[in-house]
């Protein structure tokens, strides 16, 4: 049924700030790009439903195994888990990471290539 749809693509921000509290940010947001990937939309996938599966897949603890491909290939860069902070993509609309919640971002975020401990940029 949703074999004619085209893939929905995800990407994988981590803020780059030094502020123990980047979800707070209101703008200005700097972030590298360090995953994406293609998701196939099903019939009640909604953005909201795509960030908290971002969120569940790379939130873990990057030495538990999963079998997932994703998992795999986003543990196997280098990438931390996701925190409050980081931000989402899904087909260019942004989703910052909150304690609770995402929240859309108004703005897009200022993308660097920036890399750290556990931040390995994609491109």
């Amino acid at each position: 049924m949703f074999d004619d749809c085209p893939p929905v693509w995800v990407r994988i921000f981590h803020n780059n700030s030094d502020d123990p509290k980047p979800s707070l940010h209101a703008s200005g947001h700097r972030v590298t790009e360090v995953f994406a990937y293609a998701a196939r939309p099903g019939s009640r996938d909604s953005d909201y439903e795509l960030t908290e599966e971002a969120l569940n897949l790379f939130n873990d603890d990057p030495r538990s195994f999963s079998s997932d491909p994703r998992v795999v290939d986003y543990n196997a860069r280098g990438n931390r888990a996701l925190f409050p902070g980081d931000v989402v993509s899904v087909d260019g609309r942004f989703y910052i990471c909150g304690s609770l919640e995402w929240r859309a971002m108004a703005d897009a975020p200022v993308v660097e290539r920036r890399a750290a401990p556990g931040t390995v940029p994609l491109r």
